[in-house]
């Protein structure tokens, strides 16, 4: 699912993604990036309603995910993925008799 996201953000959201990657860029170098954070930025940069929101509870207002995810699943209903066709065919058994055959024994060796 995650190429999925990264494809509806990319071109669907890319200003609002450009402009995470610019508030991820703002934060300290040499702190580790917690869940809380990372998600508070995510929410704000893509107009995610972020009451109730905390450390302690990650889910906060899990209904303003809603207009979101059905943007994103609207998006992914009408991306048509690339595709190959591939004709299988069964295995011929090689000829018996067929010395140029590689895989059969060597008789006179």
């Amino acid at each position: 699912m995650a190429w999925a996201i990264c494809h509806f953000l990319f071109n669907d959201r890319f200003d609002q993604l450009m402009g995470f990657c610019e508030e991820l860029d703002k934060l300290p170098r040499d702190i580790e990036l917690d869940r809380y954070t990372f998600l508070k930025i995510f929410c704000e940069s893509f107009g995610i309603p972020t009451e109730g929101l905390t450390p302690a509870n990650l889910r906060g207002n899990a209904a303003g995910y809603k207009a979101f995810s059905a943007d994103l699943m609207k998006s992914l209903r009408s991306t048509t993925l690339p595709a190959v066709s591939v004709k299988w065919e069964e295995k011929k058994e090689p000829k018996k008799d067929d010395p140029n055959n590689p895989l059969q024994p060597n008789k006179g060796g």
